[in-house]
């Protein structure tokens, strides 16, 4: 059966920009993955290259925000699991319990400090976003009475952060 033009289009857009798996696309595209393998060789014996393209969109500036922002949100994934398991570890002294929530803080920083070198817009926005936080928190201390109205102005304003941060 011959599938439309448009389906192979969406197929490789999805290898290459989203870097999904063949498996994957098979499943979503309703297409076997000996399809996608065989319009795969085909394209790179015309001279377009799947695999060097996907490369290719992973080195620039975008691709590399994007990986980024997945390594971190795996990262923080398994930094809170461990933590979860660290704290209800029933065979664990509490002094193990302290050195382990240590290292695992110690990673964290490293983590989220590497993470802000490597791409300064995402540190900008952890920033901002920390900053926004502290207020929340300082407002709905200090001046309860006004927190509603600050929350009325947060939600305008968030959207202009992530403009401002994208």
């Amino acid at each position: 059966m011959a599938h439309p033009k448009k389906l192979r289009a969406e197929v490789r857009r999805k290898y290459i920009d989203e870097r999904q798996s063949i498996a994957i696309i098979a499943t979503f595209a309703n297409v076997s993955v000996g399809t996608i393998k065989r319009w795969k060789k085909e394209d790179q014996s015309n001279g377009k290259c799947w695999d060097r393209a996907r490369a290719a969109i992973t080195t620039t500036d975008r691709g590399k925000e994007d990986i980024l922002v997945t390594l971190i949100e795996d990262f923080v994934v398994l930094f809170q699991a461990s933590m979860d398991d660290i704290k209800t570890a029933k065979d664990l002294a509490a002094i193990d319990k302290a050195k382990m929530l240590t290292m695992l803080a110690d990673s964290f920083s490293k983590t989220m400090s590497a993470a802000g070198k490597a791409s300064p817009q995402l540190s900008k926005l952890g920033i901002a976003i920390d900053v926004i936080r502290t207020l929340s928190d300082f407002i709905q201390k200090e001046f309860p009475q006004h927190f509603e109205t600050f929350v009325d102005i947060l939600e305008p304003f968030g959207q202009i952060l992530s403009v401002e941060y994208e």
